[in-house]
């Protein structure tokens, strides 16, 4: 007797190596007993398996089958067995003295019986979804096992599942009690009867149970049955197939499992004598979810809770239904409209389409009209096959493009709450104890999704504004790249229109008698420039009038945020209940446990005191259940009113959403058709250059012309051949035109230098980058022109009877602006624009020169300025903000790097300022 305890300590056993007390038992068994017990040197705590008188009137040979099978098999999901050693007479060490009575030493799970865990009010029920998974695969693979070793358990039921936990806190279940189990191949048969008779195969539950003496042998399959009804217990809390009045309603029993028909799952009788209930499908009890039960379960346990011999599964095909199932991957949607999460499976081989179905078969929403959001952004059908981890707390959102009406019709299973009745006995108080603490755990579990559903609503219209915000970001992007590709296709209209203009003008005063053989080829360059000037004005007026409709509702999303507002307002109406209700009701379904195993204690007649205690007992479990249902009800309404809220917001935020889908559509099409118009445009330039090339020669062609009729009447046209002289320095720049403008070309590319200033000081734009990127070929036709006007300039101090050019003097003669200035009024305005520009590439082409000449010699010759001042003079331009004056400094001659220029004193400072420029 302990004094410690009050209770006595019990009969002490003990092996070789191990020890225990026949008061610690740990489960019970037709043919034995298990006890906790420990290792004499280690401590280490093990499971005790010893034998009956029973066990031991079977043959020699049945007895040691068990310790035989466990020596054979070895899994992570069987039960492993440390030793088998015979249990001494007496715990003296002195007078131990072994028996003939061997135990088994097996490895001790601290979670229990699988029976045990099913046996609790938390679970009465069912297990939940991930832990029922976990079972599943985890008893099929230990049966895998025991198949690869030819092995039949024979008594497979939840009390021989084992549940182990590591010290790492993983769970693993193992099978256990091969006291039954005996090697059998697949086309072997056996004839003895073992298990237990609620899980036993209807053949063998027809001569074990109902004794009736038929002549049947029965295969390694009846497992399978077992398998079955195990998992449907574990699945629901209940037996398959009850009759009313239990296992003492054998033939009832046994009629439910051989009439049932195919597919059918369960079969109950309620009262005595009525008909039996069947089913497909699990009961909405259970906590699995609904795809789960539909899809992947109840066709499991209809194939394996089969009785017909031609339909009996075999191994083979369980193993693969179960490898199916486990292949799927969970994929948590939280249903906006509906107001619940879905829970759908999708397997590995599912593509997009096999879930926009699944989700229309648990929603019913059709794919089209799906909207699934995930942080923020819309998923398209592709998308879904990526793997997203998901959960319940954080789902990915379903919501109907066809639908804004929110319902939270979301039913959730609630056990009822039963009273205890009037002069009840003390077990059947236990009972009614057991079945309200139950009822307060599936309460806890609704209460728990009810409160999720509440912080979803939020997390939803969260979603809904980051999809809108993101959505108006890319717009304003896409807005601001697609102004800035306008304006480039703008100003590359403009630049065909001046350099058209400037080209006709030229021709037009240097070719004014033989204007007919430019014809073709100036109207070829007039209406491919009016049919881009009209395709640019097009896409400009469709620009427009996208910009004009999705300008405001970016300004509404991104600044003044109205969406966001209006939300914060209609939230803050939802009372904040849950941290303080599910605080309260975890605090009740723990005292409603204490009750119940209060009250479990009470079997034997109870003096005064105690009855009291106990009836006070029974009134405060009464009250908890009260209180439960109260908060309940109340978050209930918390979880309507917050569903109400959002489907008011959600018919404003789905406006916004149509509008900015639409408009970002209308975005997208306008930048494929654009694309369409940059690429005509490239086309357009191509053949513009091409174009341009065929003038030149017809000018080289006419100006070879010229020359001959000079050389024979020199004398009579002195004005003509100054003309052509001037014109033979201009056509010879042209001709070395090609040669300078590929290797600028070149150098622009190499240079990234100066290809960036060419760009700066050749398209005063505002998106700069973004036009020079997307029409490289821009800053090459405006330096074209600009060469070209350059060159032109070069030219003015040439006098016809000089060969080469001459410095500049304080008053040269005739320039070559002064002689365009006699011509036409628009040649005039174009050359003086183009001529603006000049200063502006002055120093580009400095350095170009330089760079080009290797320090030694330029282009132009030594004495000359690269832009002459009397030219720049004569247009009235600026360069880099310095006006020139008749007053300016004489031009000096000024070295850089071997290389002599004269230049005026702000021509010098420019030279200076190339190497800081060149560094920056």
């Amino acid at each position: 007797f302990s004094k410690r305890t009050g209770k006595m300590s019990g009969h002490m056993c003990a092996t070789h190596y191990y020890v225990w007390s026949t008061n610690n038992t740990l489960g019970k068994g037709s043919t034995g007993v298990v006890y906790k017990g420990l290792h004499k040197t280690t401590g280490d705590a093990v499971a005790v398996k010893t034998f009956n008188q029973l066990s031991h009137l079977r043959a020699p040979d049945i007895q040691m089958r068990e310790f035989d099978v466990l020596k054979k098999v070895s899994h992570e999901n069987v039960v492993r067995l440390l030793a088998v050693e015979p249990e001494f007479r007496n715990i003296n060490i002195i007078l131990q003295q072994g028996t003939d009575n061997k135990v088994l030493i097996m490895e001790l799970c601290t979670g229990g019986s699988l029976f045990n865990i099913l046996d609790d009010p938390e679970n009465t029920y069912g297990l939940n979804e991930d832990e029922f998974l976990r079972v599943l695969e985890h008893v099929t693979a230990g049966i895998t096992h025991l198949r690869d070793n030819n092995i039949v358990h024979r008594d497979l039921k939840p009390g021989n599942i084992m549940k182990f936990i590591t010290l790492e806190g993983r769970i693993i279940y193992k099978l256990t009690d091969f006291g039954a189990a005996r090697e059998l191949n697949d086309d072997q048969q056996f004839v003895s009867l073992y298990g237990t008779e609620e899980y036993l195969h209807p053949d063998m539950y027809e001569r074990a149970v109902l004794r009736k003496s038929v002549t049947k042998s029965f295969g390694a399959t009846v497992d399978l049955w077992s398998i079955g009804v195990t998992l449907y217990h574990v699945a629901t809390g209940f037996l398959p197939f009850r009759p009313y009045g239990g296992r003492r309603n054998k033939e009832v029993m046994y009629k439910i499992t051989t009439t049932k028909k195919s597919g059918i799952i369960s079969g109950v009788q309620v009262s005595e004598g009525s008909d039996i209930e069947w089913s497909d499908k699990l009961p909405v009890s259970c906590q699995l979810s609904l795809y789960v039960i539909w899809k992947l379960i109840a066709p499991l346990l209809a194939n394996l809770l089969e009785s017909d011999p031609n339909k009996i599964w075999s191994f083979d095909k369980y193993f693969s239904a179960v490898t199916n199932i486990l292949q799927h991957r969970p994929l948590h949607i939280f249903d906006v409209n509906s107001g619940r999460v879905i829970h759908i499976f999708v397997h590995c081989t599912h593509n997009s389409q096999n879930i926009q179905r699944l989700v229309e078969d648990l929603s019913g929403i059709l794919p089209a009209n799906q909207m699934i959001l995930y942080k923020g952004k819309v998923l398209t059908a592709e998308q879904l096959d990526v793997k997203f981890e998901t959960t319940v707390k954080s789902p990915i959102f379903l919501l109907s493009t066809k639908d804004n009406k929110l319902s939270a019709n979301e039913s959730y299973f609630l056990a009822q709450f039963p009273s205890f009745q009037q002069c009840a006995g003390l077990v059947q108080d236990a009972q009614t104890a057991k079945i309200l603490s139950s009822s307060s755990y599936c309460l806890l579990r609704a209460l728990t999704s009810v409160m999720n559903t509440s912080k979803l609503y939020p997390a939803a219209a969260f979603c809904i504004l980051e999809l809108l915000r993101n959505r108006m970001r890319e717009a304003q992007a896409a807005l601001k790249t697609s102004e800035s590709l306008v304006e480039a296709a703008k100003m590359t209209t403009k630049v065909f229109l001046s350099t058209y203009r400037f080209v006709a003008s030229v021709s037009d005063i240097i070719f004014s008698d033989s204007m007919h053989l430019l014809d073709p080829s100036s109207k070829q360059l007039r209406d491919s420039v009016v049919a881009k000037e009209d395709s640019n004005h097009r896409v400009e007026i469709q620009f427009s009038e996208i910009s004009s409709k999705l300008k405001p509702l970016i300004k509404n999303t991104l600044e003044t945020d109205i969406l966001w507002k209006s939300w914060l307002e209609l939230s803050s109406q939802i009372p904040d209940i849950e941290s303080s209700h599910l605080a309260k009701t975890t605090s009740y379904v723990r005292l409603m446990r204490e009750g119940w195993e209060y009250l479990s204690r009470d079997k034997r007649a109870l003096s005064y005191n105690d009855e009291q205690f106990h009836t006070i007992e029974k009134r405060k479990l009464e009250e908890c259940s009260k209180k439960l249902k109260g908060i309940y009800e109340t978050s209930v309404c918390a979880s309507h009113m917050a569903s109400d809220l959002l489907s008011s917001w959600l018919s404003l935020a789905q406006v916004d959403l149509y509008d900015s889908a639409f408009l970002c559509d209308q975005l997208n099409m306008f930048q494929d058709m654009f694309n369409s118009h940059k690429e005509s445009l490239d086309q357009a330039s191509e053949i513009y250059d091409q174009e341009l090339v065929k003038i030149m020669q017809k000018m080289n062609e006419e100006f070879g012309t010229n020359k001959k009729l000079q050389s024979e009447d020199a004398t009579e046209n002195s004005e003509q051949a100054k003309k052509s002289k001037i014109f033979e320095v201009i056509l010879e720049k042209l001709r070395q035109f090609d040669e300078v403008a590929h290797d600028l070309k070149w150098e622009s590319l190499q240079n990234k230098q100066l290809a960036v200033q060419i760009r700066d000081f050749s398209l005063p734009v505002t998106h700069q980058r973004m036009i020079f990127k997307a029409f490289p070929r821009l800053v090459l036709i405006n330096l074209l022109f600009m060469l070209v006007a350059l060159l032109c300039a070069q030219a003015q101090d040439v006098q016809p009877d000089s060969e080469t050019t001459a410095a500049p003097t304080e008053k040269p003669s005739e320039t070559f602006a002064d002689y365009f200035s006699k011509g036409t009024k628009s040649a005039q305005d174009a050359f003086q624009r183009i001529g603006a520009l000049i200063g502006r590439l002055h120093k580009i082409i400095h350095k170009f020169i330089k760079k080009k000449s290797n320090g030694n010699e330029t282009i132009f010759p030594p004495g000359n300025s690269p832009v002459p001042h009397s030219y720049i003079k004569k247009i009235d331009c600026t360069y880099d903000d310095v006006k020139y004056r008749q007053d300016d400094e004489c031009p000096r001659e000024y070295e850089h790097k071997n290389a002599k220029y004269f230049v005026t004193k702000e021509e010098q400072l420019q030279c200076e300022l190339l190497p800081l420029l060149g560094e920056r």
